[in-house]
């Protein structure tokens, strides 16, 4: 069961960008930023919910903006886990890297009409180094199988 100050202290061993660490701090963050994550703090206010989760061994470390899917970090693994929060044991993606999580939260923010701009400000304030890439697979993927391409894509990452 980990505390908010122990799931803090993970996130910023990561060396991630500031605004991750910032929304713990802050309920507000730049470009509105906090609609697409912060702390889980469901988890902190009730940390007996947690063992449901994380098996003993991962740290929530952010939510999606509403607590639907939270992120955890799997130190014996070294990757990312995240999980529904209705469905913990059904859904499970495994992300190998921080720019593979930073690619589906970027992808959210490109999916709610962002311009480019903004966008690039957003990629190198969370410290995103995939943009062009992503907005390029965004423009060129079908819409049917967009779930499965998305995942793909980020995998690649």
């Amino acid at each position: 069961m980990s505390t908010r100050d122990e799931s803090l202290a993970a996130l910023e061993s990561l060396g991630v960008a500031n605004v991750f660490a910032d929304s713990y701090r802050s309920k507000k963050l730049p470009h509105n930023l906090d609609i697409h994550f912060g702390p889980p703090e469901e988890f902190f206010l009730a940390p007996d919910t947690q063992d449901a989760y994380t098996n003993g061994r991962l740290i929530p470390l952010l939510d999606d903006g509403n607590f639907g899917i939270v992120t955890f970090l799997d130190p014996d693994a070294n990757n990312f886990v995240q999980m529904d929060v209705e469905m913990p044991e059904a859904s499970r993606t495994v992300l190998t890297t921080w720019q593979q999580y930073l690619a589906d939260v970027f992808i959210g923010i490109a999916e709610s009409d962002t311009d480019d701009e903004e966008l690039a400000v957003i990629a190198q304030l969370i410290g995103f180094q995939h943009m062009g890439r992503t907005l390029q697979f965004m423009d060129s993927s079908p819409d049917s199988g967009w779930r499965e391409a998305r995942a793909e894509f980020i995998a690649s990452l």
